[in-house]
């Protein structure tokens, strides 16, 4: 049973409830995200960009060096920007915005891990 998200969905001035189709998507997209509705709403930030790299920190904690945005699956990627998007209907971010926010991470981790691969070889060497 997926719990009430009328609260992370945005709502149209003329309207006062969820549109099906909007929340339909919203379905959708935790179902192929793939994480439990009540771990998403913890997952939720302050933004959706920090909110979308939030939920890729749950799903990928310890990637390989070589992982890249490019590597997840596309629906995934899009479900992810949906989701994050919908957490967050004031923030006027382009999905780009979102897309290079999350691709910022798995960057970070790897330049993280060369840094540290790096800092041994030199303390190796002075030994």
């Amino acid at each position: 049973m997926v719990p009430n998200f009328s609260n992370v969905v945005s709502h149209s001035s003329n309207q006062n409830y969820v549109t099906e189709n909007s929340n339909n998507e919203l379905i959708d997209a935790i179902e192929t995200i793939q994480i439990e509705p009540n771990v998403l709403l913890k997952l939720k930030k302050d933004t959706c960009t920090s909110t979308a790299r939030s939920i890729l920190k749950f799903k990928y904690p310890s990637p390989t060096i070589s992982y890249k945005l490019a590597d997840m699956d596309k629906k995934l990627v899009d479900a992810i920007v949906f989701y994050s998007k919908q957490c967050h209907p004031d923030d006027k971010r382009k999905d780009s915005h979102v897309r290079k926010a999350m691709s910022n991470y798995f960057s970070l981790i790897r330049h993280n891990k060369k840094l540290k691969s790096k800092a041994l070889n030199t303390n190796r060497e002075e030994q």
